[in-house]
């Protein structure tokens, strides 16, 4: 039934979605037989499959998804967790892509602490969206805002009830910009390490090396230069690392 669901939902999306260098039959086929190489445990298969519906000008949530999965089996966990992020930004409440996600982190992943309880409800609130969402909810919002002032003048409603309604459009509005604007922030120039990695106090090889990057760590690219990328963990430290250690999210 999963899988049933899961492909109705995958054409669901390629009716929304245009090509660039393919039609949507074959998208489809390709999908179907990315699939079925995966089942059978022939994952460099369904990479190559799955690959090729994205280089065709294909993005949607169930290919990163399952090139997400695929990778994971072949012990690539860095190249897991970047494509279940991609996946998360278009299909951000699929409750089997967030656990596989939490997973994939859980087992390569050594988090040293625990966050707060504001941090961790910030996170949920900004999880629970994707970016073109939070814009939908804020552009709603705002019309919201217009039409409340427009029908309370024209319908002469009482103040209080106008006030109240007002007072919580904006403590809506202030949620989902703070939400947009954190997510934005996160996301812009944010990268996975493909594999665990050391980053040198300068863009050398023969540079001391500042720290260490595991493989599936979150960080911002600052500024390239040549073969190397500098690079701010979420704690803020700087650092050097080869280009080839990291991909864009």
């Amino acid at each position: 039934m999963k899988k049933i669901i899961f492909l109705i939902s995958f054409v669901l999306m390629l009716s929304s979605v245009s090509f660039a260098d393919m039609n949507k039959q074959e998208a489809s086929s390709i999908f179907d037989r990315a699939n079925t190489a995966y089942q059978q445990g022939n994952y460099t298969e369904a990479i190559d499959q799955y690959e090729s519906i994205l280089a065709g000008g294909l993005e949607s949530g169930p290919v990163y998804y399952n090139l997400g999965n695929s990778y994971f089996r072949k012990g690539r966990a860095g190249k897991a967790i970047l494509n279940y992020e991609r996946a998360r930004e278009l299909t951000p409440r699929d409750r089997d892509l967030n656990f596989n996600y939490k997973h994939a982190k859980k087992q390569i992943l050594s988090e040293a602490g625990s966050s707060g309880f504001i941090q961790k409800l910030v996170a949920s609130h900004t999880s629970f969206y994707s970016i073109s969402e939070m814009v939908v909810c804020v552009t709603t919002l705002f019309l919201l805002a217009g039409a409340l002032i427009l029908f309370s003048l024209y319908l002469k409603w009482p103040m209080r009830l106008v006030i109240n309604i007002g007072i919580v459009l904006d403590i809506l509005l202030i949620i989902h910009i703070g939400g947009l604007v954190i997510k934005s922030q996160d996301m812009n120039n944010a990268a996975i390490i493909l594999e665990t990695t050391a980053a040198k106090f300068e863009p050398r090889e023969d540079s001391t090396t500042h720290y260490k990057l595991e493989e599936g760590a979150k960080a911002k690219i600052v500024k390239t230069e040549g073969d190397w990328v500098k690079i701010k963990r979420p704690d803020g430290k700087l650092g050097w690392v080869f280009k080839q250690a990291l991909e864009p999210i």
